[in-house]
């Protein structure tokens, strides 16, 4: 029997309020236009993984967070950090490194 687990991320924006999205809610292309439309066009800037503890790194969880949950957002160098120190340790290595693809521009 599988346990109900109550982590889930709360999307941060500039300039509204945030939103929350489940574990493993599957993020397609409309998906993310629609999290953007509902926000005047504006991606979240960062996030808070509230009981992400509870969340074990498996597989599917990492290919999530490299092929859905990476896409949503605008790449801010030091608001992702922020972002990252809101997870547990044992998660926090998957989502380090998921922007080492974006060149850093000041």
């Amino acid at each position: 029997m599988q346990q109900y687990n109550p982590s889930y991320i709360e999307l941060i924006y500039q300039t509204t309020s945030n939103r929350n999205i489940n574990i493993y809610q599957k993020l397609s292309r409309r998906d993310v236009a629609q999290l953007n439309s509902d926000y005047k066009f504006e991606p979240p800037i960062g996030f808070i993984w509230h009981d992400s503890q509870l969340r074990p790194a498996s597989p599917k969880l990492i290919n999530w967070l490299q092929n859905d949950f990476k896409t949503i957002f605008k790449y801010d160098p030091i608001k992702w950090w922020a972002s990252i120190s809101t997870v547990s340790p044992h998660l926090q290595p998957y989502l380090k490194d998921l922007f080492n693809d974006k060149t850093i521009i000041y």
